[in-house]
């Protein structure tokens, strides 16, 4: 599921959307995401050379929120998605039927490193939007 679980707009969302994949899921099976990484910050680098302007962080309520645009031309419309902390999705996890949860950042492939040289990825690697959860139905 890519870009799923950030659209959850309460906590409640967020459970319900994992209760509906692990109903699918049979025991030991593996539920393999990517979402908004809970680690990223506005104050950390900026990531427009890899085609992504983030605007705003910030509460809306009990939902934190993270609103960014991709750097096309002209640039898209703004997106605002959940930035569920770590800790709201492991108790989601747990909550609704799922083990340990193993935590993933981006990785970049070899060739794109050789490409366009190792460091021009140092940006993403400490500040990047994205991480992938890997969990396990109990």
């Amino acid at each position: 599921a890519v870009w799923l679980l950030n659209y959850a707009e309460t906590i409640d969302q967020l459970r319900a959307m994992l209760r509906g994949v692990r109903a699918q899921l049979r025991d030991g099976g593996r539920f393999v995401t990517i979402t908004f990484n809970p680690e990223f910050t506005l104050t950390g680098p900026n990531l427009t050379k890899y085609g992504l302007e983030m605007l705003a962080q910030e509460r809306q309520g009990d939902r934190p929120v993270i609103e960014g645009r991709f750097c096309t031309d002209p640039p898209s419309e703004p997106v605002t998605v959940s930035q569920w902390s770590r800790e709201t999705y492991e108790a989601a996890f747990a909550d609704t039927g799922f083990g340990e949860l193993d935590w993933e950042l981006y990785r970049v492939p070899p060739d794109l490193s050789d490409t366009l040289g190792d460091g021009y990825w140092d940006d993403l690697r400490s500040n990047g939007t994205g991480v992938a959860i890997v969990a396990r139905g109990v």
